[in-house]
């Protein structure tokens, strides 16, 4: 049970990163495991994907965690069934298809 009488000891504006947490990290490891079952290079579903190879890399750790638009796009490449699912929760999903 967590304790919520306990005094919050972070500094003025510092963001609570639960992310951070073990199990958290956990989640995001499908990502690679997704990537690496098609036998896919970061760097490859990074630009199908239209992001960086360091925040795919990111991404796969835990360091952080993508959005829904950026997860749709690294989904179609990697996951085609979890992205078919993801579209009608994403907006504008046609001009976010991964390029080639």
């Amino acid at each position: 049970m967590i304790d919520l009488s306990a005094r919050d000891t972070r500094k003025p504006g510092k963001a609570l990163t639960i992310w951070k947490e073990p199990a958290m990290k956990a989640a995001a490891n499908p990502l690679r495991e997704a990537r690496k079952s098609k036998g896919l290079s970061q760097e490859a579903v990074a630009r199908a994907a239209r992001i960086t190879q360091a925040r795919l890399s990111e991404f796969e750790t835990g360091a952080r965690k993508p959005g829904l638009a950026v997860l749709y796009r690294i989904a179609s490449v990697t996951q085609p069934e979890l992205a078919a699912a993801l579209r009608p929760y994403v907006d504008g999903a046609d001009e976010l298809a991964p390029t080639g």
